[in-house]
C-alpha cells in the first residue's frame, strides 16, 4: 500500500529516513523503486495522534475492574485520572504526562503493555513509522532527498 504525503519533507523527515539502515542502503544503491516498496511494507506502527475521550475511555475499559480490586490509595489515583479525562475533549498521547501516566498504570497492574500499545500506536508502514504519520513517498521524492 503506497504512504500519502501531502506536503514535502522536512530536514528532520530526511533526517529520520537516513538514520534507518535499509533505508541508507538502499539509497546509497539508487534502488529507489526497493525503496519505495520496503517504506509502503505495512506490519510497522507509529504514535497515534490526538485522541477522543470517548476512544481512550473505551480502550482503556480493561482497566475498571482492575482500579474496583486495587488498593485505596490506587483507586484513589485512577479515580482522579479518570475524573480528569473526562474533563478533556481529546488526549495527547504523544506528551510525557500522558506516556508517563500510561506508564504508572501498567507499573500499578492497571493496564498491560498491550493495552497500552493499544492506546498510543496504530498500524502502519515503515515509512510512516519513520517519519510519524500518514506519507506518500514515489521514487522521485526519495531520489530529491537522498541522492
Amino acid at each position: 500500500m503506497p504512504i500519502v504525503i501531502t506536503t514535502h519533507l522536512s530536514s528532520a523527515d530526511v533526517l529520520a529516513l537516513r538514520a534507518d539502515a535499509q533505508v541508507a542502503a538502499l539509497a546509497d544503491a539508487s534502488d529507489w523503486s526497493g525503496l519505495v516498496e520496503y517504506l509502503s511494507a505495512d506490519g510497522f506502527t507509529r504514535l497515534r495522534g490526538p485522541i477522543s475521550r470517548s476512544d481512550f475511555l473505551l480502550l482503556t475499559l480493561p482497566a475498571l475492574p482492575r482500579i474496583a480490586v486495587a488498593s485505596a490509595p490506587v483507586q484513589t489515583i485512577w479515580l482522579q485520572v479518570l475524573e480528569m479525562i473526562r474533563s478533556v475533549e481529546t488526549i495527547r498521547v504523544d506528551l510525557p504526562a500522558v506516556a508517563n501516566m500510561l506508564a504508572l498504570a501498567v507499573t500499578q497492574e492497571i493496564l498491560t503493555a498491550g493495552e497500552v500499545e493499544a492506546i498510543t500506536d496504530v498500524p502502519a508502514s515503515r515509512g510512516e513509522s519513520l517519519l510519524g504519520r500518514a506519507a506518500q513517498l514515489t521514487a522521485d521524492d526519495l531520489r530529491a532527498v537522498l541522492a
